[in-house]
């Protein structure tokens, strides 16, 4: 038998509600009237709207980076903003443009970080998902102008795509880090507090490697 689904659901008020008493539906079941409790489903959290933010194309360098120094992009979440963003999934995309091997394991890392100052450089405009969404509060940039980074940790580190030859063609390489099924284990960016993605290991002389990456997320109220 399917459960009775009401329009809408008044609660009891709470002033005058003596005792607590709780509100059940009555209905008839093999001839006897049971009372049954309403289910009100909830979420933990008062979101505001769903995101995507895209890097555009990193082209990855001889040199290893220095975190808070150099980096491919950053998402930070501005000192001042009215809500934190859970971060769902992040997708990297890496490939070569000649044909030739690539021997060095070359990780390009995620890494989230706290900041002083404000972050004023090479702005870029992310997506909402839906056009009812208020724009995000989440900034996404390609340069640390006007900020100062302070590490907390490394958080994910996929590989570069490690070869691409003439006889053995190896396709793209597409790396992806999900978070949405749990909100409890998601990673969360509240104000003043940001994302880094930068190269953490030494590539090859005239490395001709390319990546991207493409961010999604959730905002919610901090009130």
């Amino acid at each position: 038998m399917a459960i009775p689904v009401n329009a809408s659901v008044i609660l009891p008020d709470d002033a005058s509600n003596t005792g607590k008493k709780m509100r059940t539906i009555s209905r008839v079941v093999g001839g006897q009237t049971v009372h049954e409790h309403y289910f009100v489903p909830s979420k933990g959290r008062n979101s505001t709207g769903y995101y995507m933010g895209h890097t555009g194309i990193c082209a990855l360098q001889q040199t290893v980076m220095t975190f808070g120094t150099t980096q491919f992009f950053m998402f930070t979440m501005p000192t001042a903003a009215t809500v934190a963003a859970a971060i769902h999934k992040i997708k990297v995309h890496s490939a070569g443009t000649t044909a030739r091997v690539y021997i060095l394991a070359t990780r390009m890392m995620w890494s989230n970080f706290t900041f002083s100052g404000t972050p004023s450089g090479g702005a870029t405009t992310c997506s909402r998902l839906d056009s009812i969404f208020p724009a995000p509060q989440l900034e996404a940039r390609v340069a640390l102008t006007g900020c100062t980074q302070s590490k907390i940790a490394d958080l994910w580190g996929p590989i570069a795509i490690a070869s691409a030859t003439v006889v053995g063609y190896y396709a793209p390489t597409d790396n992806e880090l999900s978070m949405a099924d749990d909100e409890n284990t998601q990673l969360i960016i509240r104000p003043g507090e940001g994302i880094g993605f930068w190269q953490a290991d030494g590539g090859l002389a005239s490395d001709d490697r390319k990546a991207n990456a493409t961010v999604m997320w959730e905002e919610f109220s901090l009130s």
